[in-house]
């Protein structure tokens, strides 16, 4: 919802906190944002449509009438986001990315998430990552380099340095029902990403996002459209 609507549903400002406030207090991290692009080849007709959906997202809130537009402009640029030789790209950057962001100590605990448009995107980004770092997908406990105490120690389960957390489909493939997993797994999952276990990297579509609070992620990846709300 923009400013202007936010104002139209709730009446005026009555008092403002804003978020460099709330880094001089302590309350929040200061955000560092890259920008990065990545080259991706269009038709002409493709192009028109995503330049009229960004129009639209710049000028509207996203009211319950403008749901329905919003969900079939998503569809067309799902098909732009999704583009094999795109995420092949992506996938590619991250990892080189990630991998130096780690070698350079730029992340505290070395936890990543990175948000994708939908469910179809996020597994052929995890498929793309998973052929270009395939220790990433080996079940472990910690990273030999980490010091634990045996309480820490003993709160360990071999897991995947990479998860994909997104919710299920009857019609998924049977590798992508497997590796969602069952709620148990999720709940594993929720556990061990607040300790030190191997478990550092999420990629996630329409789970834990709104009212996510754990610090020991502090690098997001988003590739998706983030100036209105959608439905998926």
């Amino acid at each position: 919802m923009t400013i202007d609507a936010t104002i139209d549903v709730f009446g005026p400002v009555i008092f403002k906190y804003t978020m460099t406030e709330s880094v001089k207090d302590g309350i929040m991290v200061n955000l560092v944002y890259e920008g990065r692009a990545s080259k991706i080849t269009l038709d002409k007709n493709k192009l028109e449509e995503i330049e009229v959906y960004y129009i639209q997202c710049a000028e509207e809130g996203a009211y319950e009438n403008q749901i329905e537009a919003s969900k079939k402009a998503i569809v067309h640029l799902g098909v732009i986001l999704g583009d094999s030789d795109r995420l092949k790209a992506i996938a590619k950057n991250f990892v080189a990315h990630y991998e130096k962001l780690i070698a350079e100590g730029s992340t505290v605990c070395g936890k990543a998430m990175f948000v994708c448009a939908n469910r179809q995107i996020a597994y052929k980004l995890y498929q793309y990552i998973h052929e270009i770092s395939l220790e990433w997908t080996e079940l472990r406990e910690a990273n030999e380099d980490i010091v634990l105490t045996d309480k820490e120690r003993k709160e360990l389960k071999p897991i995947a340095k990479i998860n994909l957390v997104m919710t299920r489909s009857k019609d998924d493939p049977k590798p992508l029902w497997d590796l969602l997993g069952i709620d148990d797994y999720k709940k594993e999952l929720d556990r061990q990403k607040k300790i030190k276990s191997n478990f550092k990297i999420v990629i996630v579509v329409d789970m834990w996002l709104t009212g996510f609070d754990v610090p020991e992620f502090d690098t997001m990846y988003i590739d998706k459209s983030v100036q209105q709300h959608t439905p998926i």
